[in-house]
Parts: C-alpha cells; structure tokens; sequence
C-alpha cells in the first residue's frame, strides 16, 4: 500500500514538473501552437514511472502477486495520481500561470470554436475536472494492463523455479556441497 501511495505521488510530482517545463519552454505563451505536441511526449516518462513503480510493488510483495492485488495497488497509485494531479493544476493555473486557460481559450475561439464552448471548456474548474478524468480513466487501463502482465510474469517466474527445484532434487544436487572446479574455486575445468 505504501509503495501504491509513493507511485502516485512521483506521478503527480512528475505531472506538476511538466507543467513547469512547459511554462519554461513558453508553451503557455508564445509557443502555444506547440503545446498539443509537448504533451504527447509527456507520456513516455509518465510509462517509465508507472512501470518502475508497479515493478516495485511486485517485487515486494511476498506472497505471489495476483491480478487482484496488482490491480489494487494500481488502483491505489491512481487515485492519489488522480488528486495530485488536481491539486498541481490548481495551484499551477492559478499561481504560476494563470493567463494560460485565457490564451487557450482565445485561441480556441480564433480557430473557429464558439465563445461559449471556449469558455467552458477551458475554465478552470472544466480543466481541472477533465485532467482528473483522463488521468483515472487512462491509469484504470495502465492499472489493468500491468497487473495482468505482472501477475503473469510472475507466475512463470513461480513455475520456472519449482521447474528447476524439481531437477535440482531430482538429480540429487539440492543442498548438496559446490561442485569442484565452479568459478569461485580457481580450478580450470
């Protein structure tokens, strides 16, 4: 559960730093035509983090990982991603830079959308609702995806370490001493 938690919170500090770099790259200002683009490269690192994060919890687990337990977990690390991730644009649009949704919201209107639809589409409290909204809906899907390949890999793993205990017994070399001549021995086979 902690390690959910700490995985949701590295994705929200992620998704706030982004933010920061976009800011410092002018994408909320001069450079807004760019932004569409910047954000689609934003999911890369996002799918590292996921997956560095879900690996640890896997690993910690010292029971054999379910497809259940993954996905809670996964689920965990959603919804404290889904709040701060709320929380970072909150603060961001309206701390660091609150002239951003007035500009999207201008340049909307300038490409052919209405005044209204502009407007409500990029408020804040519309932008924040639809940044938790892709944020739960797109990790539920990551959720899901690594704890079935999670759970997978590790019941293969599972079966591949009975598969060798078995011949390692059946060979009666379980417990038994080192092999002569085995690397740390210095003898030359």
């Amino acid at each position: 559960m902690k390690q959910s938690v700490v995985l949701g919170l590295a994705l929200g500090a992620f998704s706030y730093g982004w933010l920061l770099l976009e800011k410092a790259f002018g994408l909320h200002g001069p450079r807004l035509p760019l932004y569409v683009y910047f954000v689609l490269i934003s999911v890369v690192p996002t799918l590292l983090i996921w997956q560095w994060g879900m690996r640890r919890i896997r690993l910690s687990r010292t029971e054999a990982p379910t497809f259940v337990r993954l996905f809670q977990s996964g689920l965990v690390s959603v919804g404290v991603w889904a709040l701060t991730t709320a929380l970072g644009q909150w603060l961001f649009h309206t701390a660091v830079s609150p002239r951003f949704l007035e500009e999207a919201a201008a340049r909307a209107v300038s490409a052919g959308l209405d005044v209204s639809t502009a407007a409500s589409t990029y408020s804040l409290g519309s932008y924040v609702l639809q940044n938790v909204a892709s944020t739960l809906s797109q990790g539920v899907v990551l959720a899901a995806g690594f704890a079935y390949f999670g759970s997978r890999r590790a019941e293969a793993h599972r079966k591949t370490t009975e598969a060798v205990r078995g011949m390692m017994k059946g060979s009666g070399k379980a417990g038994s001493t080192p092999a002569k001549g085995g690397p740390k021995s210095g003898k030359r086979a």
